[in-house]
């Protein structure tokens, strides 16, 4: 099931991120700079996550 995410990001002048919080934590940040992101996402299941660092394991 896919869940979704919704950050507040602000960007320099290089185009790197400076800031990604949450909207509910943006309270004392000024945010006429910050960009509105909504993203969605399919997260892993415990037995993928404990797979993956088996498998990053072996590489070493």
């Amino acid at each position: 099931m896919k869940k979704k995410l919704i950050l507040n990001l602000k960007f320099n002048n290089q185009g790197q991120v400076e800031c990604s919080k949450s909207p509910s934590l943006c309270k004392e940040c000024n945010s006429k700079g910050c960009e509105h992101m909504t993203l969605y996402y399919y997260p892993y299941s415990k037995k993928e996550i404990e797979e993956c660092f088996k498998n990053s394991d072996r590489r070493t």
